[in-house]
């Protein structure tokens, strides 16, 4: 893993041992700095400006959400993880509002931690080229500040988070492409625009086909999880709003019946359409 710097803040040792451990062994190089005082937590994040900062939601005197709040307005420009056994999702959702990247749960889950930080550093280094290259830089999501394309990037981030996708392995590539390019580009010539332009790949060597892999199994999951809103409600706004949009209705109908059971098959995965119907969406 590339190297970058963490900084942790947890009232409880054992949890910041476990991480520190965690963070050395996957994330080879990188600096590690801890706090159990979330006041002097505040001040010393803003001090050393780590990549990424990992919370711990309840502390005493200071939650992490108060924290978050604290950093984003004093234009913190890293990454913020939560970390807490609390899954209340009015909590999460406060948590987001925050300023909060993403999500850990407890107890902690050793594959879970890496892959929620290897995906929350994937966004972060997004977010250091485009400031490399001289894109004016959001504050938070490596979003560029307000043009066409960043307008575009936001509504397709909140499109990703209403879906459940947002932070998922290809859904950085496409905040990435979708707001720069056309949506007439054929999937084989996008495929190539990424590994020809999409700053992970630069050191991190990837064949155009493990490039479709990701984004079809994206594609994938979206279509899974808008399915099973329109099983448990047919009238969510989001099934209404996306079901047919991102997806044909022959494959969210047949995704929808395999999520009932009724049969063995899944509904058939169509990138082109996928980023068709969001390339719609976000103009």
């Amino acid at each position: 893993m590339t190297a970058c710097s963490f900084y942790i803040v947890d009232d409880d040792r054992s949890v910041r041992k476990i991480l520190s451990q965690i963070i050395s062994t996957h994330f080879n190089d990188s600096e590690i700095l801890q706090s159990d005082d979330p006041w002097f937590a505040v001040q010393d994040i803003l001090r050393h400006n780590p990549d990424i900062v990992v919370l711990d939601l309840l502390m005493e005197g200071m939650d992490g959400i108060e924290v978050a709040e604290a950093l984003i307005k004093n234009k913190f420009q890293g990454q913020i993880v939560m970390l807490s056994e609390v899954g209340a999702k009015e909590i999460i959702g406060q948590a987001y509002k925050s300023g909060v990247d993403h999500y850990i749960n407890k107890p902690i889950n050793v594959t879970e931690v890496v892959t929620v930080l290897s995906k929350t550093l994937e966004m972060q280094q997004l977010k250091n080229y485009l400031r490399l290259v001289g894109a004016p830089v959001n504050l938070k999501n490596g979003i560029p500040a307000e043009n066409g394309a960043s307008q575009k990037r936001t509504k397709l981030q909140n499109i990703l988070k209403e879906i459940g996708i947002l932070g998922e392995s290809g859904s950085d590539e496409l905040l990435f492409a979708l707001p720069q390019i056309t949506n007439d580009l054929p999937l084989g010539q996008f495929y190539q625009w990424l590994k020809d332009h999409y700053p992970t790949y630069i050191e991190d060597t990837i064949s155009l086909k493990g490039i479709e892999q990701r984004l079809r199994r994206l594609v994938q999951l979206a279509m899974e999880n808008i399915a099973n809103i329109g099983v448990e409600d047919f009238s969510n706004y989001k099934f209404e709003r996306y079901s047919t949009t991102l997806f044909s209705f022959k494959a969210i109908r047949q995704e929808m019946e395999y999520a009932r059971g009724n049969c063995q098959s899944r509904g058939k995965v169509d990138v082109k359409r996928f980023m068709d119907g969001l390339s719609v969406l976000i103009e």
